[in-house]
């Protein structure tokens, strides 16, 4: 008994692959609405995003600087 697949297991399990391919490729025309409340809603978590960016930059800003800072420390320096 051999654990390997016959040529036509494979022709069949390749032809699978590219259908679903092709399927999850081909996207139809959306008929969508979006209402302005979702456009706020997203623009608000934009904004608190990048509120919660700068807000982590301010607190940990001095760990920042000393992990790219040159440690001077412990060399001879003329």
């Amino acid at each position: 008994m051999s654990r390997s697949t016959s040529p036509r297991g494979r022709r069949t399990i390749l032809t699978a692959l590219w259908t679903l391919t092709a399927w999850l490729l081909v996207v139809p025309a959306a008929s969508a609405y979006i209402d302005p409340g979702t456009t706020s809603i997203i623009f608000q978590a934009v904004i608190a995003g990048l509120a919660a960016a700068g807000t982590a930059l301010t607190v940990f800003w001095s760990r920042i600087v000393g992990f790219f800072k040159r440690d001077t420390e412990g060399a001879d320096v003329q």
